[in-house]
């Protein structure tokens, strides 16, 4: 009988993010959840192992050309005082 390898979790490479505090990779729904209350707010983040917490914010106006075009404003991270 053939010896069956232990079920592990498949990784995405194009929805997986690593962690600029403990540099753990995980998928991008696991950065959206926090073990005690469930799915954070829009664009905040939480790594699942070490808890780091961090938000994406625009800084900055969009600029809108004459002709239509638009280039959207840089965002930047905004590390969170605690764990969410």
């Amino acid at each position: 009988m053939a010896s069956k390898k232990p079920k592990t979790k498949a990784s995405n490479f194009f929805c997986s993010i690593q962690c600029g505090k403990c540099k753990e990779h995980a998928e991008f729904d696991d950065f959206r959840k926090t073990a005690v209350n469930g799915d954070l707010p829009k664009d905040h983040y939480q790594c699942p192992n070490c808890h780091h917490a961090f938000a994406i914010e625009r800084k900055g106006e969009a600029q809108v050309f004459d002709n239509g075009f638009i280039i959207p404003p840089d965002n930047v991270i905004v590390e969170q005082p605690s764990s969410l």
